[in-house]
C-alpha cells in the first residue's frame, strides 16, 4: 500500500467524523508520510497498523473530545461515543476476557449514572408540569375557602418552583456525569494508545 492509497482508505474510515476533523486527521498522516521519504513510506505505512484500527482510535478520540466539551447532550450522541470508545478498547492488544470485562463494567457504570440523571430529570417535568396543571384545573375548582384556595395555588406555586430548581440542577449534573464519562473514557483511549504502542 502507497501512500495515495493508505489516505484514500482512511478518508473512506473516517466518513462519519465531521470534515474538518477528518481534513485534520488526512493533512497529519500526509505530512507524515511525506517526511518519511518515498524510500521509507511503505514501512512506516506497515507500522502504523490497520487503516481501520487507525480510523478506529480517531473515532474514539473525537467522541471523547465531543464529551469533553459538552457538546455531547443527547442519548443518542452518548451511546455513539461509548459504543466507538468500546470498539476501540476490543480492537486493542489485551486480552479477550480482559476486554470484556472492562465493557460490561462501563456498561454498568452508564446505566447507573443514566438512571441517576433520567431520574432528576423525570422529577423536575413532573413538578413542573403537574405544578402548573394544578394552578390550570384550580381555575375550574371550587374551593371550600380563600384560605384553601391559597393554600392550593401556593402548592402549586412550590411545586412548579422547586420543578425549576431540579431542571437546572439536572441540566448540570447531566454535564458534569457527561464530562466525567469523557474523562474515563479518554483515561481508557489513552491506555490502548499506550498498550498498542509497546505491542
Amino acid at each position: 500500500m502507497d501512500k495515495e492509497q493508505f489516505l484514500t482508505a482512511l478518508e473512506r474510515e473516517l466518513s462519519r467524523i465531521p470534515q474538518e476533523e477528518r481534513e485534520n486527521a488526512l493533512a497529519y498522516y500526509e505530512e507524515y508520510l511525506t517526511e518519511a521519504g518515498p524510500e521509507r513510506e511503505k514501512d512506516v505505512i506497515a507500522e502504523l497498523g490497520s487503516v481501520k484500527d487507525i480510523a478506529l482510535q480517531l473515532s474514539a478520540d473525537y467522541a471523547v473530545k465531543e464529551m469533553e466539551e459538552g457538546m455531547t447532550v443527547s442519548p443518542k450522541k452518548g451511546l455513539r461515543a461509548m459504543w466507538v470508545v468500546i470498539l476501540a478498547i476490543l480492537a486493542s492488544p489485551i486480552a479477550l476476557p480482559i476486554g470484556i470485562a472492562i465493557i460490561a463494567v462501563i456498561f454498568a457504570l452508564v446505566v447507573s449514572v443514566a438512571a441517576i440523571v433520567l431520574s432528576f430529570w423525570a422529577s423536575a417535568i413532573g413538578l413542573t408540569f403537574g405544578g402548573l396543571g394544578g394552578m390550570i384545573l384550580g381555575f375550574f375548582a371550587q374551593a371550600d375557602s380563600v384560605y384553601s384556595y391559597v393554600a392550593y395555588y401556593g402548592a402549586c406555586v412550590g411545586a412548579v418552583g422547586i420543578g425549576i430548581l431540579l431542571g437546572l440542577f439536572s441540566f448540570w449534573l447531566t454535564k458534569v456525569t457527561s464530562r466525567g464519562m469523557a474523562h474515563l473514557f479518554r483515561r481508557m483511549v489513552d491506555r490502548r494508545k499506550h498498550e498498542k504502542q509497546v505491542s
